[in-house]
């Protein structure tokens, strides 16, 4: 009987070698390799680089009032004080971590940037800072501007 069992465990595994050098044999691509495969025809991009026109001029939207710089600064604290700091300190507890350390915006060239550059900055992101342009909406950015004219 374990004859018979051996028999057959053989012949099963002389069977299934040729398809072990097949597959030693296939084709394989690395990243970045040629052939670059490109998307189909149908496929709509959902991440990446999106073709915008920046070059115009940005005019807030909201007006530079009191009300307005509150919602600037509850923005500001949520999403840029961890880096960027609050108006006492200079940077924030994840920016003091970075090296290069990310701009204070207390530094005469950042405060000399028009509303529309900061427009633009925080919306695509600059260096190693993400883009907000999906994650906050446009009026609360013309907030945060606001707010960060408090910083001047």
């Amino acid at each position: 009987m374990n004859r018979a069992v051996f028999a057959l465990a053989l012949i099963a595994l002389c069977a299934l070698l040729p398809a072990c050098s097949d597959m030693h044999d296939q084709p394989s691509i690395k990243a970045q390799e040629a052939p670059r495969r490109s998307a189909p025809g149908e496929a709509v991009p959902v991440r990446g680089k999106v073709a915008v026109d920046w070059q115009g001029q940005y005019v807030s939207s909201e007006p530079d009032v009191a009300s307005s710089r509150q919602r600037g600064e509850e923005l500001y604290l949520t999403n840029c004080a961890m880096c960027h700091g609050t108006r006492d300190t200079y940077l924030g507890a994840v920016g003091k971590a970075l090296t290069p350390p990310p701009p204070s915006l207390h530094d005469p060239r950042i405060r000399s940037l028009s509303d529309g550059d900061l427009f633009k900055r925080i919306s695509l992101g600059f260096g190693r800072m993400p883009a907000f342009e999906r994650l906050i909406p446009v009026h609360d950015r013309w907030h945060l501007i606001n707010y960060l004219h408090s910083f001047r």
